[in-house]
């Protein structure tokens, strides 16, 4: 009777719908971009006795409030939102340690600039997992604390990164007097008694498969960047 004929119809309908390649395509897209417009990259996340703490693949993220997103873009401009890898408290850790660094960055907006996105992008980027691996853990409570990261870096950031800073001062290459090179200013930055967290910069044109470079342009005093070039006479 009725019912057949309704039953019938219903299931030809299913039919061609899990028959048809073009819907299925287009359902399957969909599913994707909503996972990938959700998903985040992290690897550290959270304070784990000065440390941070490693991110299990099952743990939620702690969602920054209206004013930690505020703070952060603040510092860290290129960051928006609250699509980032840190909480609040490293978001307020991050913005006191960066103040450290002005005294002996004279002011000078490039270095700043050049110095901040680069701490930002280690505690904060939502894709850390692109140029960042832990290389030494330790257990703390339920939780473990990463006290040693791999972070690949590409070799003109690097040389033009190195240039900004310690045009300003060799201090922050951990050098009094004699010159900075390179090599010694990422191997301070990595390595000091300023931080627990120790961070080995590898510095590479191809990193291993599976990884990228850190993702970010550095700012040169030859560029119009909005005031942020008051360099002087330095020139990369």
């Amino acid at each position: 009777g009725s019912f057949k004929l309704s039953y019938y119809n219903e299931y030809k309908s299913y039919l061609r719908m899990v028959t048809c390649p073009r819907l299925v395509t287009v359902v399957l897209v969909v599913l994707c971009l909503s996972t990938i417009a959700t998903s985040k990259q992290c690897v550290i996340h959270g304070n784990c006795d000065g440390y941070p703490c490693v991110l299990k693949p099952s743990e939620e993220l702690t969602a920054l409030s209206e004013e930690e997103q505020h703070l952060l873009e603040a510092t860290c401009p290129h960051l928006k939102g609250d699509n980032v890898c840190c909480n609040g408290e490293q978001v307020r850790a991050l913005i006191k340690k960066s103040k450290m660094a002005d005294s002996l960055l004279n002011g000078c907006a490039t270095s700043k600039m050049n110095f901040y996105t680069l701490v930002c992008d280690i505690i904060c980027s939502p894709e850390q997992s692109k140029f960042m691996r832990i290389d030494a853990k330790e257990p703390y409570n339920e939780k473990e604390k990463a006290t040693k990261l791999n972070v690949y870096i590409h070799e003109d950031y690097a040389h033009k990164v190195w240039k900004s800073v310690t045009q300003q001062s060799h201090m922050i290459c951990g050098v009094v007097f004699g010159k900075c090179s390179s090599e010694k200013f990422w191997s301070f930055l990595g390595n000091n008694h300023f931080t627990k967290l120790k961070t080995r910069y590898l510095i590479t044109k191809t990193p291993p498969k599976g990884y990228s470079v850190m993702p970010r342009d550095n700012v040169t005093c030859k560029e119009d960047a909005k005031g942020r070039c008051e360099c002087g006479t330095y020139h990369v």
